[in-house]
């Protein structure tokens, strides 16, 4: 492990439903000016409720932001291990999105 990372603790699953109440900013896929600014101060008031919460070491914009990567991933990969072989175009789709 370099330098610059460091391994912080592990999230609580009743934290992650914080995610729920900024979804539709968080996966918001525009790029433009407003958009950006508006995800960047969700990100921040995310991570404000989340630390005003947290009975554990506060965290950073960017913990969070992976945390939120990371659980979409599991959740993908869940869903694909978990498809039927009569679901073939279902595990396709996930798979390229």
């Amino acid at each position: 492990m370099t330098a610059n990372c460091k391994r912080s603790h592990n999230f609580i699953a009743s934290k992650k439903e914080l995610f729920k109440k900024f979804k539709s900013v968080i996966e918001c896929e525009q790029t433009d000016a407003k958009s950006v600014c508006d995800m960047q101060t969700v990100w921040k008031d995310l991570t404000n409720v989340f630390n005003y919460q947290a009975t554990h070491v506060p965290q950073n914009d960017d913990q969070l932001k992976s945390m939120w990567k990371n659980m979409k991933a599991r959740i993908k990969k869940s869903s694909v291990l978990s498809a039927d072989a009569n679901d073939a175009e279902l595990v396709v789709i996930l798979a390229t999105s």
